[in-house]
C-alpha cells in the first residue's frame, strides 16, 4: 500500500514520515493543525524514499537530524525516488502532493520540514 509502483522491493514502504524536533512528527507529542505556524501548504508531512529498507508494517521512519537535505542525494538517507528525471514526491500537511526536483534548495527543504520556523524560503 505504501510502495511506489516503480519500486522493485516487495513489501517495502517508499513513503515515510520525517520525524524529529520541530517536524510534523516530533516524537511522543501529537501535532495539531494549529501548531503548524508555517502553514499546512508549506509544511511537508510525508516523503518518498527509494530503497528505504523499511517493511511496510515496520514502525520506522526517516529522522530529520540524520537525513541528507538534498533530493536523490548520493550521500545517504533522504528524500529519493527511482523515477527517471531526478525528482521525488512529498505530501504536505494540507494533503497536497508535490514533486521536488534534485536541484531543490537544501535551505528551502529544511524550512518545509519544520512546522514553525518562520523561514522565508519556499519550495518551487
Amino acid at each position: 500500500m505504501y510502495e511506489c509502483p516503480r519500486s522493485a522491493a516487495n513489501g517495502e514502504s517508499n513513503y515515510v514520515a520525517v520525524t524529529g524536533p520541530k517536524t510534523m512528527w516530533p516524537g511522543d507529542k501529537s501535532t495539531k493543525c494549529s501548531d503548524i505556524k508555517d502553514g499546512t501548504f508549506n509544511t511537508i508531512m510525508l516523503v518518498e524514499v527509494h530503497n528505504s529498507g523499511i517493511h511496510w508494517m515496520e514502525p520506522r521512519d526517516l529522522e530529520m537530524p540524520e537525513m541528507s537535505m538534498a533530493v536523490n542525494s548520493p550521500n545517504g538517507a533522504g528524500i529519493s525516488s527511482g523515477h527517471l528525471g531526478g525528482w521525488a514526491h512529498v505530501v504536505f500537511a494540507s494533503g497536497q502532493t508535490k514533486v521536488l526536483k534534485n536541484d531543490t534548495s537544501p535551505k528551502a527543504l529544511r524550512a518545509a520540514l519544520t512546522i514553525a520556523g518562520g523561514e522565508k524560503e519556499i519550495l518551487p
